[in-house]
């Protein structure tokens, strides 16, 4: 079977986006460039959140919270891997930073236009 790679989801994601604001802005100009910059927003904060996620932030934070909170006799140190879910999912970043990047620069060129 044939993987994706993140470029095309990034391509999907920018046609999609420019799709859904094309019908909802109803050809006016300034209507057409703040739904580009939301989009492109809300996918940088997509990429953000994954990149903070999959780098392991809150697992860690997790970890040591409870390290902190039980008996030091009860204490693990063992190491843990990488799961399966951030493996398969490896794309999202690239893909939303893409299409986020596109997107707002796409926005800000429409504003000089």
């Amino acid at each position: 079977m044939h993987r994706m790679r993140p470029w095309q989801w990034s391509l999907i994601l920018m046609i999609g986006s420019w799709l859904i604001v094309a019908l909802i802005s109803h050809t006016q100009k300034l209507e057409w460039i703040n739904g580009l910059f939301l989009f492109g927003l809300g996918f940088l904060m997509v990429s953000g959140s994954a990149y903070v996620i999959r780098g392991g932030f809150f697992s860690l934070f997790v970890r040591s919270l409870r390290k902190w909170l039980q008996p030091p006799e009860l204490e693990d140190w063992g190491e843990e891997t990488d799961s399966e879910r951030t493996k398969r999912l490896e794309w999202i970043v690239p893909a939303f930073l893409m299409a986020g990047l596109v997107d707002t620069t796409l926005s800000f060129a429409l504003v000089y236009i």
